[in-house]
């Protein structure tokens, strides 16, 4: 039997202020947690699916 299923880390900013997530298209997004209807920002580059990530913690960089 073969399963298949995805994983995709999120992370919430060390303010709280932001969503960062991993995705299967090869990006990750962040996403303004007092503006949840808003587009999330768009981090492209990846070669592959993203499934984790996480916040420097110094300058909130993704």
């Amino acid at each position: 039997m073969f399963v298949f299923g995805l994983y995709s880390q999120s992370k919430l900013s060390p303010d709280a202020g932001h969503i960062l997530s991993g995705s299967s298209d090869g990006s990750a997004y962040v996403w303004q947690v007092n503006k949840p209807h808003a587009d999330p920002i768009k981090l492209e580059g990846h070669e592959g699916e993203v499934t984790a990530v996480d916040w420097y913690v110094d300058c909130y960089y993704a």
